[in-house]
């Protein structure tokens, strides 16, 4: 079976997450209601879908029913993949905390410990523990009927942002990193759950339409509560796992998956896919380096800077990565 199409999914997921870090430095340094703190809001909340739809596509890839292997040699590919990464890049970045960003040994030192040793390095921490209990999940995705596993995944969806809600509201500090994996499971089972049974027949108009309504839904909730004060409230709709997220997360892979299969196969793009997982972690280097060497960039022309900034940083990310997986025994660390 191929999965070409997943390697397009994972480029544009990969060029959302440089689009969530970029729009995110134009609203440190814009004025809260400005216009271009707005734009780089709308920028923000129309690419939180990354995340989710990583995690989707883990669920979709690992399923597999009545898997022979052993729970063993699961592990050890999942670690090789995962582990040495991990291991380097945290180090990497510490060194990086330390040396270029003046922070203080024990505080750096400590950010290890809690799986925030850089800020978008919690992901390699919590997919660890959907790996760990990936070949458990995908028993009980294939224990369930369709109609039992259809009503699980509202279920917990509803549940988990609820949870997200009740959080938000009683300022709850963040989990310990090494259960922030099970607010992730209901994307994971979807992924599953996407692998056993496809996808229906979608309406792709309706649902474009649907999606940027969800999307407009969620920066408008989040820009009226920012405007009035309320930014504790307003970051529940800027989560991974708020109810328009959710929704418009779950729909984008649908919408991917159906525009995307239909392509013909594409090597630059397999290509890129194979090394989305080093650009997520290489291109904060580079954005350092741009906001340290222009750091008013983002005040003015936001619309324009963010994905112009975008495009700069995926490329010079990809170059290095790309660069990197042609080296022998280098390439284990991307």
């Amino acid at each position: 079976m191929s999965y070409c199409w997943l390697h397009h999914t994972r480029v544009y997921a990969a060029i959302a997450v440089i689009t969530i870090h970029v729009a995110a430095q134009g609203q440190f340094t814009n004025e809260i209601g400005s216009l271009n703190w707005g734009v780089s809001a709308l920028y923000n909340s129309a690419s939180k879908w990354c995340v989710p739809i990583y995690v989707i596509i883990s669920g979709y890839l690992l399923y597999k029913n009545n898997d022979p292997n052993s729970l063993n040699s699961f592990y050890l590919k999942r670690a090789s993949k995962i582990l040495i990464p991990l291991i380097f890049w945290s180090i990497l970045f510490t060194f990086w905390n330390i040396y270029y960003q003046k922070m203080n040994v024990n505080l750096a030192l400590k950010k290890i410990l809690i799986g925030k040793c850089y800020y978008h390095m919690w992901y390699l921490y919590m997919i660890i523990g959907l790996y760990i209990f990936s070949p458990f999940l995908n028993s009980m995705a294939s224990a369930l009927s369709q109609t039992r596993f259809k009503f699980l995944l509202i279920i917990i969806f509803l549940l988990l942002s609820l949870n997200t809600i009740a959080n938000t509201l009683h300022f709850k500090s963040s989990s310990p990193f090494f259960v922030w994996f099970i607010y992730y499971i209901p994307f994971y089972m979807y992924g599953s759950y996407l692998k056993i049974y496809g996808i229906k027949k979608i309406n792709i108009l309706r649902d474009k339409l649907l999606i940027f309504l969800l999307i407009l839904l969620n920066f408008s909730a989040y820009q009226l509560l920012s405007i009035y004060g309320k930014d504790n409230l307003a970051s529940y709709f800027f989560s991974y796992t708020s109810i328009f997220v959710i929704a418009y997360s779950l729909l984008i892979f649908q919408l991917f998956e159906k525009i995307f299969k239909a392509t013909k196969h594409n090597m630059i793009l397999e290509n890129l896919g194979q090394c989305t997982l080093g650009i997520y972690i290489i291109h904060p280097i580079f954005l350092d380096l741009l906001i340290n060497y222009y750091p008013n960039i983002f005040t003015n022309f936001t619309f324009v800077m963010v994905p112009v900034f975008v495009i700069i940083l995926f490329s010079f990310s990809y170059f290095v990565v790309s660069t990197i997986k042609k080296i022998k025994y280098l390439n284990i660390i991307i």
